[in-house]
């Protein structure tokens, strides 16, 4: 079990690296991207910080899918949360994308 969650926190920092390219690269990435680079990167950071089990990673990631259709969900039925979550992404992307 500890190489499994050695090997899923391998994948979860990948991901987080990934998104947070991709919104780096994609100038015109969605809110629901942006907000899964970041929960991606926020659970990449915590497991760590906060001495989880490496095999949290495997459910950090599945929450790092299904952020974002909780997002569009948000966005639909909640409209100024979303403008909320549009901000925080917003700043997200601007500092990430900082030199580009």
């Amino acid at each position: 079990m500890q190489i499994l969650g050695y090997f899923s926190y391998a994948v979860l920092v990948f991901l987080a690296f990934g998104w947070t390219i991709g919104v780096r690269m994609k100038k015109d990435a969605e809110v629901s991207t942006i907000m899964g680079a970041i929960v991606f990167l926020i659970c990449a950071a915590l497991v760590p910080a906060l001495s989880f089990p490496w095999l949290y990673s495997l459910g950090f990631i599945v929450l790092g899918f299904v952020t974002p259709l909780i997002v569009l969900l948000i966005a639909g039925a909640f409209p100024p949360l979303f403008q909320l979550l549009r901000l925080v992404t917003g700043i997200f992307a601007r500092i990430i994308r900082t030199g580009s």
